[in-house]
């Protein structure tokens, strides 16, 4: 699995447990995905 994939399933852990995750930090990962999934990666 990816370090992405990897953080993907961390964050869903996280929202299993009641855990709230940072807006930011939703954004931030967002931005990777796109960054990951470009064609110039």
């Amino acid at each position: 699995m990816s370090r992405l994939g990897d953080l993907y399933k961390a964050m869903e852990t996280l929202r299993k447990e009641g855990l709230s995750l940072n807006d930011d930090l939703e954004r931030q990962v967002s931005e990777l995905e796109v960054i990951c999934h470009s064609p110039n990666s």
